[in-house]
């Protein structure tokens, strides 16, 4: 497993861990994108030539916002999307952002625990967030 960032040579693989992952994805086009958005920041989970999972964030005013972290399916529960957090956070500090935020639906425990495990606490709730029909709870990590 190797940890990269966001390239046009694995963009369609990100896209690919997207669709998979959410109901409603982000398109291929909006990937391409942040490859050229100087304000977004990613990681991906390689294993060999396959993307396995990813982390992307919009850098901004000194602060991150983590737009989506997704796993494929069969690579669950064995770290990667803590792993992947680690280099989120590291890069983090090493840029000197004030904190991280983000929402995660309110029925994801597992995400959430995870989040509180690496240091995020709630900090608010998006009524009806996603789809209109599920709150997002709104969780920041402070440096």
């Amino acid at each position: 497993m190797v940890v990269t960032g966001l390239t046009p040579k694995n963009v369609e693989g990100v896209s690919l861990v997207e669709k998979t992952c959410f109901s409603t994805p982000w398109s291929l086009e909006s990937f391409r994108n942040d490859l050229t958005n100087e304000n977004a920041v990613y990681f991906c989970l390689e294993d060999g030539d396959k993307v396995i999972g990813y982390v992307g964030m919009w850098e901004s005013f000194g602060e991150g916002n983590i737009n989506n972290i997704a796993i494929l399916p069969q690579y669950r529960r064995q770290g990667y999307a803590k792993l992947l957090l680690e280099h989120l956070i590291s890069y983090g500090k090493e840029h000197n952002l004030t904190f991280l935020t983000l929402e995660v639906r309110e029925s994801n425990e597992g995400a959430r625990a995870l989040y509180q495990k690496m240091g995020f606490s709630q900090v608010g709730v998006r009524k009806k967030y996603y789809e209109r029909t599920e709150d997002a709870i709104l969780m920041t990590l402070h440096f």
